[in-house]
């Protein structure tokens, strides 16, 4: 896109970002189904939908998970390039370490997030 072009967009952009107002139209997409390779074809569940958007939308999307990651703490290791469970068990056993030498209780919560959005809304 020329440049003067691309400067109207980002103002168009910025003013979703600050107004929170996200155009209706980007809400509506077109779900296709792409199969999983070696998997019988009648059964749903063998495939993955794909979601097809405003390419204008989908620009800002990427923009927005930019500007998110950068909020990300340190904590955060899923879903996350170059990290991995290990950095969550690694850090889970120094905080069970420093409170047995501070012999402190520590409580952990486990979460098995397995197929967590197979059942919302579609």
């Amino acid at each position: 896109m020329p440049e003067q072009s691309l400067e109207v967009l980002l103002d168009i952009y910025n003013e979703i970002w600050n107004s929170g107002d996200f155009p209706s139209q980007w809400r509506e997409a077109s779900i296709i189904p792409i199969p999983k390779a070696g998997k019988n074809l009648s059964d749903p569940g063998n495939s993955r939908p794909k979601a097809l958007t405003s390419c204008i939308c989908k620009t800002f999307e990427r923009m927005v998970n930019i500007r998110l990651v950068w909020y990300i703490t340190a904590d955060q290791s899923g879903f996350r390039k170059g990290r991995s469970t290990t950095n969550q068990q690694i850090k889970l056993e120094t905080i069970i370490r420093e409170g047995f030498i501070k012999r402190q209780d520590t409580v952990g919560i486990v979460s098995d997030l397995e197929k967590a959005y197979d059942i919302t809304w579609k």
